[in-house]
């Protein structure tokens, strides 16, 4: 059943993908646990060669992954994985859905046999295409693919992780046997010890825990499931690796949401009213705003103010507001800045402009040197 390839000429990969190319501020790692060295001596095999039960549709090869405590926070960046097919010049290809999730200790097939006891970040279709029987690497690139890895969601942009370990699996989503992943020969790596000081916990001593098959609705170890089922002793780590970027400054993402002396005022929303209506608005910039910030549409205060909401200023427009178009000043300590404005709009549509005073116009000179904030690609 499963088929030892021990002489195979394989060109040399680089394992840090494309992705070494990127931004110099980037700290891309790999993290494997497999000890193939691209050198044919690898298993592989009908993992889920069962016609009864679907030749593998909806099953799935599942990897876990934990990481030291200086590489949080950080983002996952893509996958290398080794395939192998069957069919001496024949290629495979295979439609597989990629599931990513969290678990906020370390993951293995109990946590995965209880859906309550982690998070998915991610559900996403790849197609796997081109594998031959000697084995093909994969470099998945999550940028290239729009696989887009956030943590917290209820935080406006793309969050990294900062603590816990992550599961990868990959399922078929037709009735195949292959291609599937392939393992090293020389069986499971001695596991670190933990960072805490305790125990390993059991069945964590070696990182047998870390490869994981879904079969017929039920996670298991892969070592687990090829004993049982085929009497083969004899496996080892799946070949799939994961690409990080290490040590992301969770400040340094897309919303602008830092302090910074440079704050200032970019929008306003909605920007204009009806006389007499009153509306809530929404004040956004580039950076937070300072905390005891007093906003002022010409000499009419923003009502019931809270700062940085949604990284911004949220306040309610005063009713009383005469029609006209306003300049929206945002002060603090002295420092009053703006660029925006709201108007008023009478009961027949029109307005009437109200500009501001020219020295309330000079703090805005100094801001015309204020560079734009370089964010992360």
């Amino acid at each position: 059943m499963f088929i030892d390839l021990e002489t195979i000429m394989f060109a040399s990969l680089f394992l840090g993908l494309g992705l070494m190319t990127q931004s110099a501020s980037a700290d891309l790692q790999l993290i494997r646990y497999d000890s193939y060295a691209d050198d044919g001596e690898m298993i592989w095999g009908g993992y889920f060669g069962d016609a009864a039960t679907g030749f593998g549709k909806n099953n799935c090869m599942g990897m876990v992954y934990s990481f030291d405590k200086d590489q949080y926070p950080l983002e996952l960046k893509g996958l290398n994985i080794f395939w192998a097919g069957e069919g001496a010049g024949v290629t495979q290809e295979a439609m597989m859905r990629m599931y990513v999730d969290w678990y906020e200790g370390e993951a293995d097939e109990f946590i995965m046999r209880n859906g309550a006891m982690y998070r998915r970040l991610e559900n996403k279709k790849i197609l796997v295409a081109g594998i031959d029987l000697e084995g093909t690497w994969q470099e998945l690139d999550f940028e290239t693919e729009s696989i887009s890895i956030d943590f917290d969601p209820d935080v406006p942009g793309v969050q990294p992780i900062t603590y816990g370990s992550v599961i990868v699996s990959l399922c078929y989503v037709n009735e195949q046997m292959f291609p599937e992943i392939a393992m090293d020969i020389d069986g499971f790596a001695e596991e670190p010890p933990p960072e805490d000081g305790d125990d390993h916990l059991d069945g964590h001593e070696t990182s047998r825990f870390r490869s994981l098959i879904y079969w017929n609705g039920l996670w298991t170890t892969s070592d687990e499931y090829l004993i049982n089922t085929f009497g083969f002793a004899d496996g080892g780590d799946f070949i799939m690796r994961l690409i990080i970027d290490a040590q992301v400054s969770e400040d340094d993402d897309a919303t602008g949401c830092e302090d910074s002396a440079d704050w200032n005022v970019s929008s306003i929303s909605p920007d204009r009213m009806e006389y007499g209506a009153g509306v809530d608005v929404l004040l956004t910039g580039d950076w937070n705003f300072p905390a005891d910030a007093n906003v002022y549409l010409g000499e009419y205060e923003l009502l019931g103010v809270n700062v940085n909401a949604n990284c911004g200023i949220e306040g309610r427009v005063d009713p009383n507001m005469k029609a006209g178009t306003y300049d929206v000043i945002v002060e603090s300590a002295g420092v009053r800045r703006g660029g925006v404005s709201f108007t008023v709009e009478d009961k027949k549509g029109g307005c009437a402009s109200v500009g501001g005073q020219p020295a309330q116009l000079l703090w805005f000179l100094p801001l015309a040197g204020v560079a734009l904030r370089r964010r992360r690609s």
